[in-house]
């Protein structure tokens, strides 16, 4: 008898456990579903919204040819396609005249979050480039937002500002890339010069 009510206490916790378990799943599913959204939320309110007060477009491109190359003996180093000329990068200014007079400047595209590592001279312009550079905006082909926000100090204390800078200007400068590989007809040869080959 004993025996019976530990099988049948047994089998009723058991039973209000594995009743229990989807539920336990499913809320544990649906907190992660809201986390996913709330977090898709608050990436989508980081872009603020701005006006395109620019637009602008750049055409890159890289030509390649076939190159043979010699040493000094004449004998063929290497014979293969190589670029021979490039355009890569462009300089773009924001038109706003009070630029340069801003306290400080943060530019950056929205496409892929490349930025300056350091800010321009010039305040206000920005050089953009297809492949990652020190101090170039990365781009890609088709439509680039670039976004830039001038701040100035209310307050200037020697050379520091004492309060927190303002918003004094905002915008996106909507630039639009394309680019294309070009092959050129016909070889090139490229020899050593006259001076660099050891005398015989």
């Amino acid at each position: 008898m004993k025996k019976l009510i530990k099988y049948g206490l047994y089998l009723g916790i058991l039973t209000s456990l594995t009743g229990c378990l989807p539920l336990i799943l499913l809320s544990t599913l649906d907190n992660g579903h809201k986390k996913k959204k709330n977090s898709h939320s608050q990436n989508e309110s980081i872009r603020r919204p701005l006006d395109t007060t620019q637009e602008d477009s750049a055409h890159f491109y890289r030509k390649r040819q076939m190159v043979t190359t010699y040493d000094c003996n004449g004998h063929v180093v290497s014979h293969e396609m190589k670029v021979v000329k490039k355009h890569l990068d462009k300089t773009f200014t924001i038109d706003y005249s009070g630029r340069k007079n801003a306290w400080s400047t943060v530019i950056l595209n929205r496409r892929n979050g490349s930025q300056p590592v350091m800010p321009s001279r010039d305040k206000g312009q920005f050089t953009v480039d297809l492949s990652p550079t020190w101090n170039h905006i990365r781009v890609s082909k088709g439509l680039n937002e670039i976004e830039y926000v001038f701040y100035k100090c209310p307050q200037i204390v020697g050379t520091n500002c004492a309060v927190k800078p303002v918003v004094e200007k905002e915008g996106i400068f909507l630039l639009d890339i394309s680019y294309e590989v070009i092959d050129l007809p016909g070889e090139s040869a490229v020899r050593p010069s006259p001076g660099s080959c050891p005398a015989t």
